[in-house]
C-alpha cells in the first residue's frame, strides 16, 4: 500500500463520518421545517380557536362597560327609591323623583336588553368554536404521541451526531495538512463528496464514478493502479477511490 492510498483510506473513512453527520442535521432540520400533517392541523385549529376568541373580545368588552353601566344605574335608581320611601321627602319633589326612577328604569331595561343581544353574539360565535373544539379533541392523543416522537427522534439524530463529532477529532492529527484542506474544498463544491468510489457496472470491463455515475477510461484506472498521486474524476471533478 502506498502513502497515497493510506492518506486516501483515512480521507475516506473522513468522509463517511462527514456524511453521516451532514445526514442527521439534515433530518434534524427537516423535522423543524416539515410538519406532520396531524401537527399541522393541529396548529391551524388551534388558530381559528384563537381568532374566534378575538373576534369575541369587543362583544366581552362592550359588554362589560353595559354591566358596569348598569351597576351604576342601580345605585341611582336605589336612592330615588330611598326618597319615595322618605317621609321627609317634599310632596312637590315625587313628580320629578317619579319621572327620575322611570329614567333610570327604563336606561337599566335598554343596557340589558343590549346585553341579551351581545350575549347571542357571542353564543353564536361559541357554536362555531364547538365543531373545532370536537376536531382539536379528536387528534389530541395523536398530536401528542407524534410530537413525541418526532422530539425523540430529533434527539436521537442529535446524539448521533455528537457521537460522530467525538470520532472525527480522531483526523485531528491528519499528518498531510494540504491535502486536507483540499478534501475540505473539493467538500464545499460537490455537496459534501469530496472523493467518489469506482463502481462495477453489468460490462465487467466498465467502471463509473460513483459522483457522477460516468464511465471512468481505462487511463484514469491506470493511474489508480499506480497509486502514486491523487486521480480525478474527469466529468465530475471528485478525487477517486478505489476501496479495499
Amino acid at each position: 500500500m502506498t502513502e497515497m492510498t493510506s492518506k486516501l483510506d483515512e480521507l475516506f473513512k473522513l468522509q463517511q463520518i462527514d456524511n453521516q453527520i451532514l445526514q442527521n442535521m439534515r433530518r434534524i432540520r427537516q423535522i423543524d421545517k416539515v410538519e406532520h400533517p396531524v401537527q399541522k392541523k393541529h396548529r391551524e385549529l388551534n388558530a381559528k380557536l384563537e381568532a374566534f376568541d378575538k373576534e369575541q373580545i369587543p362583544f366581552k368588552a362592550k359588554a362589560k362597560e353595559l354591566q358596569d353601566q348598569i351597576a351604576v344605574y342601580k345605585d341611582k335608581k336605589n336612592n330615588v327609591d330611598m326618597k319615595l320611601d322618605d317621609s321627609q321627602t317634599d310632596p312637590k319633589e315625587l313628580q320629578f323623583i317619579f319621572k327620575e326612577r322611570e329614567q333610570y328604569t327604563k336606561l337599566i331595561k335598554t343596557a340589558e336588553d343590549e346585553i341579551v343581544k351581545l350575549m347571542l353574539e357571542l353564543g353564536n360565535i361559541d357554536l362555531k368554536k364547538r365543531g373545532f373544539v370536537e376536531q382539536l379533541n379528536d387528534i389530541e392523543e395523536e398530536f401528542k404521541k407524534v410530537t413525541a416522537e418526532r422530539a425523540a427522534d430529533k434527539e436521537r439524530f442529535a446524539a448521533e451526531v455528537e457521537k460522530l463529532r467525538d470520532e472525527r477529532k480522531a483526523f485531528k492529527n491528519f499528518s498531510d495538512k494540504t491535502l486536507l484542506s483540499h478534501y475540505q474544498e473539493l467538500q464545499k463544491t460537490h455537496d459534501g463528496m469530496a472523493i467518489a468510489t469506482i463502481e462495477d457496472t453489468e460490462d465487467k470491463d466498465i467502471k463509473v464514478c460513483t459522483g457522477c455515475n460516468v464511465e471512468v477510461s481505462l487511463r484514469t484506472l491506470q493511474a489508480l493502479e499506480r497509486a502514486d498521486g491523487l486521480v480525478y474524476c474527469q466529468r465530475c471533478g471528485r478525487i477517486l477511490y478505489r476501496q479495499g
